[in-house]
């Protein structure tokens, strides 16, 4: 079954977020990821967005997650970290084993913060 396996570098045009995914397609079968997509809002979204697949709305909302928790730059978390985080996520079924999805790699494009670069403008007097 190892050809049910396929990895996926999911990126953001507009920065340089970038994850990689493998999904064990036997596992995140066309019903799981309906089942899935549908769990959360926007899922008539999601799925129209992809032109009708269900799989590739859930495969992208995966990476959303995962590059939600690249960007909390005050965690120093680690591949096998960050898994374990989604997994506990409410709505992905507790494991790689229920959903089928693994992070493989992501760019560490977390900005580097420094106070010396932030800009401050005055909105409002009172």
């Amino acid at each position: 079954m190892a050809d049910q396996i396929r990895t996926y570098r999911v990126s953001q045009e507009s920065s340089d977020a970038e994850v990689t995914l493998r999904v064990d397609h036997s596992i995140l079968t066309p019903e799981l990821a309906e089942e899935i997509n549908h769990f959360w809002s926007g899922h008539e979204d999601r799925y129209s967005y992809t032109d009708d697949d269900h799989v590739l709305a859930v495969i992208k909302l995966a990476a959303v997650n995962f590059i939600g928790l690249v960007y909390e730059v005050m965690n120093d978390y680690t591949t096998e970290g960050m898994q374990s985080i989604f997994d506990g996520m409410e709505g992905w079924g507790g494991s790689a084993e229920f959903h089928g999805i693994t992070l493989h790699d992501w760019l560490d494009f977390r900005p580097d913060l420094d106070s010396k670069d932030l800009l401050v403008e005055e909105v409002a007097n009172g």
